[in-house]
Formats: C-alpha cells, structure tokens, sequence
C-alpha cells in the first residue's frame, strides 16, 4: 500500500467502477483487487468486509495496465 493510497479518500468499489475507462461493474473491480490483471492488482484495503480503493489508485492502476511491455 503505497502513502499516496493512505492519504486519498476511499470509495467503495462499485462508485470506483465509474472511474475506468470503459463500463465494468464492481465485481470487476473486486477481482482486480483481489486477484489482479496481469501480475498488478488495484490497491484496496478491506474493511468490516467491504472492500475500498480511491480513484487515484484507480487512475493508477488502469495507468500501469496501459504501459508498454518491455
């Protein structure tokens, strides 16, 4: 978990669903939390069973996805 994701306000997953660029649901969310896309997974912290990310850790991780290979 990085100190940028600590300090940002943090919504629940399936309001985070409206920050990617193409429609998902929230299920899809939780699985790029929990399992992740290619050996990145989205910051998400759980809490009372309910999972929570932020948009920045969002904008973040669609970001790396989108990253050329070397």
């Amino acid at each position: 978990m990085t100190t940028e994701f600590k300090a940002e306000e943090k919504i629940r997953l399936r309001k985070a669903a409206q920050f990617y660029p193409v429609k998902v649901c929230g299920e899809t969310v939780r699985r790029h939390a929990q399992i992740g896309v290619n050996g990145l997974k989205l910051e998400a912290v759980r809490v009372g069973g309910r999972f929570f990310t932020s948009q920045g850790a969002v904008e973040r991780f669609n970001q790396a996805l989108n990253e050329p290979l070397n």
